[in-house]
């Protein structure tokens, strides 16, 4: 087909087309999941019909009977429609390992080998037997049959929506040639707006969780290229604050070796401390510790008058050899501590 062509095409037809891709690809992706996964779709009615020799059905409920008459109710009741097993031709037939996609054409091909119809005679399925070695069961049933069997089935108020075979085998119970009646159009196809709209939320679902992943990523990813174009201006702030940091510890501990050994303090501590009637004559000061000798009168007690003092403690004799009175007065020799200012 050429472009020109292409461009001419009436809608309905391309609708058509693009029914027939969106089936293909449906069933192409149906076909590559496992059947565990694929029974989790299927929407086979549990109510199932039997035709009776009568013209009646016999409808069960998971092998249960729970009407026996026919009739015409108000609104067609969905049904699993399985004829006699005589009604279809069943062959089991090893197949090789492919696709199931793939199988099913191959085998539908070569049915006019496998049965004695030829492939316009009859709708075919094929199901794959999952016990044992790899089996698949074809099965094909005559036109006329089947379209028959329907038109009746509609008569009778109910509305096929599978039509297989009654049969013991378990792989023979999935078989359904109601596809393959509608694509051959001798049926009228299920209403597709539930399906296609439920398609179109879980599209839509998807499509939604990759915007937002998608946009999650890019938004890290700008993040990310903020945070690389702003590094050597944040390594070289931090290495600021870091030396900020460490001359506000130097000078703290400078100002605290000042406080600490202070001499302004030291004698302004020491001439409070010492009373009236007592002379100093030496001092000596280390940053710690407060030395003062000198003389004193008889009644004036300096040793008791230092450790009053709020900033001097641990007063003590220093040990020396004290002279003999002299006229000046008693001599003394005493050493202090004093103490660490307190913090604000």
């Amino acid at each position: 087909m050429t472009l020109s062509e292409l461009l001419n095409t009436d809608l309905e037809t391309a609708g058509r087309w693009l029914g027939g891709a969106l089936k293909w690809w449906i069933d192409e992706l149906a076909g590559m999941a496992p059947a565990a996964v694929r029974g989790w779709f299927e929407t086979r009615p549990s109510l199932t019909a039997e035709p009776l020799a009568d013209g009646g059905y016999r409808l069960t409920r998971q092998g249960r009977t729970v009407m026996q008459a026919s009739g015409s109710p108000r609104r067609p009741r969905p049904v699993t429609l399985r004829l006699a097993p005589e009604a279809a031709l069943i062959h089991e037939t090893p197949v090789p390992a492919m696709g199931e996609r793939d199988l099913r054409r191959m085998l539908e091909l070569d049915i006019d080998r496998l049965t004695p119809f030829r492939p316009d005679q009859v709708f075919v399925d094929v199901v794959l037997d999952g016990a044992g070695p790899r089996r698949a069961v074809v099965a094909a049933i005559p036109r006329e049959v089947a379209v028959q069997a329907l038109e009746q089935a509609r008569a009778a108020g109910l509305d096929p929506r599978v039509l297989g075979v009654a049969a013991a085998a378990p792989a023979a119970l999935a078989l359904d040639f109601l596809p393959a009646v509608r694509d051959a159009g001798a049926a009228p196809r299920s209403n597709p707006n539930r399906r296609l709209i439920w398609i179109a939320v879980a599209a839509l679902a998807v499509l939604n969780l990759g915007a937002a992943i998608g946009r999650d990523m890019l938004e890290v990813r700008a993040l990310r290229e903020r945070v690389e174009v702003q590094r050597p201006q944040v390594d070289r702030v931090m290495s600021v604050r870091r030396k900020v940091l460490a001359e506000d510890r130097r000078r703290a501990r400078i100002a605290r070796r000042r406080a600490d050994g202070e001499p302004l303090r030291m004698l302004d501590a020491v001439t409070g401390a010492v009373p009236a009637g007592a002379w100093v004559d030496r001092l000596a000061f280390d940053g710690r510790a407060v030395r003062v000798s000198g003389y004193r009168q008889d009644a004036v007690d300096v040793a008791a008058a230092l450790r009053s003092a709020p900033l001097l403690t641990h007063v003590r004799g220093s040990g020396a050899d004290l002279p003999t009175r002299q006229a000046a007065g008693q001599p003394f020799d005493l050493t202090a501590d004093l103490r660490t200012p307190v913090g604000p």
